[in-house]
C-alpha cells in the first residue's frame, strides 16, 4: 500500500512536471508584432496630383483629397491610441481642422502674399502641398508612437 502511493506521488508528479514543460507548445501561437509602416499609410492616399496635362485647378483639388485622406488616417490612429476620453476622434477632428486651416492660411501668405509675388502655379499648388507635408509628418510620428508602445497600447483597446 505504501508503495503504491509511492508510485502514484511519482507518477503525478512527473505528469505535472511535463505539462509545466510542455504548457507554452500546447498555447495556441502568437502572431508576431507586425509594426505598422506609415509610409504605406501616407502613400495610399497620394492622389497622384502630377498626371498629365491637368490644370492648377484639377492639381490643387487633388492634393485637397489626399489632404482630406491623410486626416482620416490619422484619426484612425487616434481611435487606436487613445481612450476616448482622453482624445476622441471628434475631438482630433477639430485640432485637425485648426491645424489645416492655419497652416494653409500662413503658407498662402508665405507662397502667393508677399511683396514679390509674380505667382502662378507653383504657388497656388506650394502652399496646400507644404500642408499636406505637415500632416505627413504628423502621422509619420504617430506611428512611431504606435508601434514604440504597441504593448501598451494593445493593452488598453477597448
Amino acid at each position: 500500500m505504501q508503495r503504491t502511493l509511492q508510485l502514484r506521488r511519482n507518477i503525478l508528479g512527473m505528469v505535472l512536471i511535463a505539462l509545466l514543460v510542455l504548457a507554452p507548445g500546447l498555447s495556441a501561437p502568437t502572431a508576431a508584432y507586425e509594426p505598422v509602416d506609415a509610409e504605406k499609410l501616407i502613400k495610399g492616399c497620394d492622389i497622384a496630383p502630377y498626371k498629365g496635362m491637368a490644370t492648377t485647378a484639377q492639381m490643387a483639388t487633388d492634393i485637397f483629397k489626399s489632404i482630406a485622406c491623410l486626416e482620416n488616417v490619422f484619426l484612425d490612429q487616434v481611435e487606436i491610441m487613445f481612450d476616448p476620453k482622453q482624445l476622441s476622434r471628434k475631438k482630433a477632428h477639430k485640432k485637425l481642422i485648426q491645424l489645416r486651416e492655419s497652416s494653409l492660411s500662413l503658407y498662402k501668405a508665405i507662397y502667393l502674399e508677399h511683396k514679390g509675388c509674380m505667382c502662378g502655379t507653383i504657388g497656388y499648388l506650394g502652399y496646400p502641398n507644404a500642408t499636406l507635408r505637415i500632416l505627413q509628418n504628423l502621422i509619420r510620428q504617430t506611428i512611431k508612437q504606435r508601434n514604440s508602445y504597441r504593448n501598451q497600447i494593445k493593452k488598453r483597446k477597448r
